[in-house]
């Protein structure tokens, strides 16, 4: 994978983002833009991310890993898996965005 910006801190220092760019298109936003979409999202929704990975990728490739993990043989906007040990804990979200640019 390809990263499109260097890992980088937010919001206290110890959540991380880390955004791929696989897909040959420009991305949307800078890293600034997707850092603070994410406190966005934790301060509204009372959730914390210990981890999380943006990978954006072609159709190819979002419609390989649907089928592969999701036995569903189509292209879709976002697949998104979670890694944290407790689903019900919100405070250290760690996860993957696959997006299809």
């Amino acid at each position: 994978m390809t990263s499109a910006f260097e890992a980088d801190t937010f919001l206290g220092g110890e959540s991380k983002l880390e955004v791929f760019n696989d897909s040959g298109i420009e991305l949307p936003a800078s890293q600034s833009e997707f850092n603070a979409l994410l406190e966005i999202i934790e301060s509204d929704q009372k959730v914390g991310f210990r981890y999380v990975e943006i990978v954006f990728v072609d159709e190819e490739e979002i419609v390989r890993v649907n089928k592969e993990f999701l036995q569903r043989d189509y292209i879709t906007d976002i697949i998104s898996f979670r890694y944290d040990d407790d689903p019900a804990l919100n405070d250290a979200i760690e996860g993957t965005l696959y997006c299809c640019a």
